[in-house]
């Protein structure tokens, strides 16, 4: 078997997994028990089970699989995050860069919340936005000094500061609606399961039906198998006793003879005295 790193999983297929793991939560428990491992194995049998069960998986997996594929979205995850707080950082008083933003990723980060780790720094590229539309109380000292030497902002920085907002405001919206695509296609996924095990239900109750009447029709002809036995006996017994019957009737064309009460077991012959 190859190696799962060199797999391929279409984006479809690791949403799918992101999904099922955003529905077993228990995967992502940090406590390592023994009995919580039992359980985190069981669901991830589970998991795998549910994986390979719908029709956009091309390609039966593993546990061990689908666990080194959500490790790895984990770890895009988390490399992703990393890059955007480099540039945070070292931006200095440019521009935000704008980050692509991707619809899965976003999704594994909503899924595994706990596995990005960020801190605050004072000297970020959005400190000059927030020193200068800071609302939060200053000491009386330099509320004096403000009142007597107000902060005046050059006009490059006054840009800056401008260009700095409008990005952050169209991240921001990029950021929603990036997350909304992924709310809809985790929507259009569940509800693709949800027809799937109907459609599964539906055959499963024909195939019983088709099952049941099987069934009947093997007793039906047994039954009728039954009356055609006991009908021909009741032919042969007809035609025994017509026999008899004519027999009788020529008894008295045949006064020399007579006649036991096997005769008639035996065609109705006549027997010489």
């Amino acid at each position: 078997m190859s190696n799962s790193s060199n797999m391929v999983y279409s984006d479809r297929e690791k949403m799918l997994l992101t999904t099922l793991v955003r529905e077993n939560p228990l995967v992502e428990d940090k406590r390592a028990d023994a009995a919580m491992i039992a359980d985190k194995k069981r669901a991830w049998d589970l998991i795998t089970r549910s994986f390979n069960s719908q029709p956009i998986v091309n390609r039966t997996r593993t546990s061990q699989q689908l666990r080194r594929l959500w490790i790895n979205l984990k770890h895009r995850k988390r490399k992703q995050t990393e890059a955007q707080l480099y540039e945070t950082l070292v931006i200095g008083d440019d521009p935000v860069t704008m980050v692509e933003s991707d619809p899965l990723l976003e999704l594994v980060s909503a899924t595994a919340p706990n596995m990005d780790i960020t801190m605050n720094s004072p000297s970020d590229s959005t400190h000059l936005f927030e020193k200068v539309n800071s609302n939060d109380e200053l000491s009386d000292t330099v509320k004096v000094k403000k009142a007597t030497n107000p902060p005046r902002l050059s006009p490059a920085a006054q840009g800056k500061a401008k260009r700095l907002t409008m990005a952050i405001h169209q991240q921001r919206e990029l950021h929603n609606f990036k997350k909304l695509i992924a709310e809809e296609e985790l929507l259009k996924i569940r509800e693709e399961r949800k027809v799937n095990m109907k459609i599964m239900d539906l055959k499963l109750q024909q195939a019983s039906h088709e099952v049941a009447t099987a069934l009947l029709k093997r007793k039906q002809a047994a039954a009728e198998a039954d009356l055609a036995a006991l009908k021909l006996e009741q032919f042969r017994r007809q035609l025994s006793l017509r026999g008899c019957l004519t027999w009788v009737k020529n008894i008295h064309v045949l006064p020399k003879y007579h006649f036991t009460t096997n005769d008639c077991e035996d065609n109705c012959s006549v027997k010489k005295p």
